[in-house]
């Protein structure tokens, strides 16, 4: 059971880390604006993933995760916008595409993966 939580934290958190990171990129998030992008994901996504995998199973669970993580996240990358050099505009709108982004992608994934 541990092996596969371990498992499932990695694979989640570097596709995340991954998707998320590439699609602030398009987004015009780039620099020293992208880490908070990397932080805010090292600390959200391990606890969503891991009660994704042990508590919650259905999907509204799942969907009100994600929207406390988009609050928590806006607002971390709010508070990181007091200082000129990590501001992200639209902190909450970002934080929120961004996560739609990689929830849809994960998804995708996941059904791609269960076909094969």
């Amino acid at each position: 059971m541990a092996e596969y939580l371990l498992k499932g934290l990695g694979i989640s958190l570097a596709l995340t880390l991954l998707l998320e990171l590439s699609y602030a990129f398009v987004l015009r998030i780039r620099g020293k604006k992208l880490i908070p992008v990397l932080l805010v994901n090292l600390l959200t996504n391990p606890p969503v993933v891991l009660l994704a995998l042990t508590v919650v199973g259905n999907i509204f669970g799942r969907i009100l995760m994600e929207v406390a993580v988009i609050a928590i996240e806006g607002y971390i990358y709010y508070w990181f916008g007091k200082t000129r050099d990590y501001a992200i505009t639209r902190p909450f709108l970002k934080s929120m595409l961004l996560n739609a982004f990689s929830y849809g992608m994960g998804g995708v994934i996941a059904f791609i993966s269960y076909r094969l």
